[in-house]
């Protein structure tokens, strides 16, 4: 499955170098303010709702009224999305300022809408099929809806070099991509049998609700993240010292951070799939369990997404200088730092699940909003003096910031976040010096996890052998095991 996924972002960052080769730098940033606005009202506009699938799915299925609670969630999703994009259709004209910093028409702002729907829609049905621990559907969702974009945008940019052909192929990806679903659940009789308790309204209120008001305000603190270095280039960046237009400043902004959006979408998608195997664990009272494979989790993402960042600062001079023409030089300039910030928000993301399970939101949303407020904060003071990498260095801050409260919190919440979790954690700060140091940190963790017991420890190593090595001999490798005893 990760190997598909990886491939499936490879996809899609080709797709993302075309884009930037066939816009101009403000078109690109044009798109890159709607990109931003679809992850953050997606979320928005259905209260949060289809992110608590990953949490209740499987508590409701286990009673037999998973049908129930789906429809329920449905209608109050529904009326929220209406109320959204009604709003935004009708006062077109303040709502296109707010989002693109320019006007524009009731038909564009009418295709935003109606794309906006479509990709409400993808996201309700990925979670609820990882709510259904079927990630394969899931991967397999991703790579049409990742496939079809890439089809539909390159083939559209080709005779029409606007950010709006973008947004019509996103559009239409994500109703391609919820396809492989729809098998899954007309031919699944588990999730749709009904319980003799019917569950009320009141429950929903009480316990479904308030989580889906802490994933609705999680989603507004986690993609403000991704807002804050956009809208502090676009209205507090100083054109007379920076030289350009402040969407073709949006633009290298949008240029440097294609690669880690592409991480961090993955990482998104794979913490999304562990979180249903830690509810399992906690519905039975597997406390230790759930602690322990939060430690491993975070571990190998962490190590995973380091290695996927240095592999990206290698290429990036080809990519930037050869297929981009040097076009986009200050976006290669702030790489490093942006990828920093995919690691750290992709650590972030795997020490939150605990906090799902432990329906703990609440602490998690003040969590993140202390570090989006030092992030805003940092951005107005060191955007309009150091422009892009003003932005990019407070980003920088926020996460590290965001990382280091949740692994204090989590001590108070009872979980031992241990010395080789920390190190592993921290060890993407070496990418911000460059792709040398950055080696060096890999191997040095290749080196310590191999030989010695410290970095992982038996029980790790034991699992990550009866994972690899059967699919090794597989392809006639003759091996027993990867670790040194």
């Amino acid at each position: 499955m990760l190997v598909i996924n990886v491939l499936q972002r490879g996809i899609g960052f080709a797709r993302n170098l075309a884009v930037c080769y066939f816009l101009t730098e403000a078109q690109l940033g044009i798109w890159g303010l709607a990109s931003s606005f679809f992850c953050l009202a997606a979320p928005l506009a259905v209260l949060g709702l289809p992110g608590t699938f990953g949490r209740f799915v499987e508590a409701y299925r286990g009673r037999g009224q998973l049908a129930r609670f789906l429809l329920m969630s449905m209608v109050i999703a529904l009326a929220g999305y209406l109320a959204i994009g009604s709003s935004l259709v009708l006062c077109y004209g303040a709502s296109s300022n707010i989002i693109f910093g320019e006007s524009h028409s009731r038909l564009d702002m009418f295709m935003v809408v109606l794309a906006l729907g479509c990709i409400i829609s993808f996201n309700a049905m990925t979670e609820l099929v990882s709510g259904l621990r079927l990630p394969k559907t899931v991967s397999t969702m991703h790579a049409i809806n990742s496939i079809a974009f890439t089809c539909l945008s390159l083939f559209g940019l080709v005779w029409f070099r606007d950010w709006r052909v973008l947004v019509i192929a996103f559009a239409g990806a994500a109703v391609m991509g919820i396809i492989p679903s729809i098998k899954v659940l007309l031919h699944s009789d588990q999730w749709r049998k009904e319980g003799q308790q019917v569950i009320a309204w009141t429950e929903i209120a009480q316990r479904v609700l308030p989580f889906a008001a802490s994933v609705w305000t999680m989603n507004l603190l986690w993609n403000s993240f991704d807002l804050v270095d956009r809208y502090s280039l676009l209205h507090f960046s100083s054109v007379e010292i920076h030289g350009q237009d402040v969407h073709a400043l949006v633009g290298q902004l949008h240029s440097g951070k294609l690669i880690p959006t592409l991480l961090s979408n993955l990482a998104v998608m794979l913490a999304g799939i562990v979180l249903p195997y830690l509810v399992a664990d906690w519905e039975r009272g597997r406390f230790d369990r759930v602690a322990a494979s939060l430690r491993t989790s975070v571990k190998f993402a962490s190590c995973f997404f380091l290695f996927m960042s240095l592999g990206a600062l290698v290429a990036s001079p080809f990519l930037f200088g050869w297929l981009l023409q040097g076009r986009y030089a200050d976006g290669l300039s702030i790489l490093p730092k942006a990828l920093t910030v995919c690691c750290w928000m992709s650590v972030t993301l795997f020490l939150s699940n605990y906090f799902w399970c432990a329906e703990r939101g609440r602490l998690l949303g003040v969590l993140t909003a202390i570090a989006l407020l030092a992030d805003i904060v940092l951005c107005i003071c060191w955007t309009p003096s150091m422009g892009l990498h003003g932005a990019m260095n407070a980003n920088v801050a926020a996460c590290s910031l965001l990382v280091g409260l949740a692994i204090f919190s989590l001590r108070y919440l009872g979980v031992a976040i241990d010395a080789p979790t920390c190190t592993f954690a921290a060890a993407p700060v070496a990418l911000i010096l460059g792709a040398l140091p950055a080696a060096l940190v890999c191997a040095g963790l290749v080196v310590a996890a191999s030989r010695t017991h410290w970095l992982l420890n038996t029980d790790e190593k034991r699992a990550i052998d009866d994972a690899v090595v059967p699919h090794l001999r597989r392809f006639g490798w003759k091996i027993t095991t990867i670790w040194a005893r």
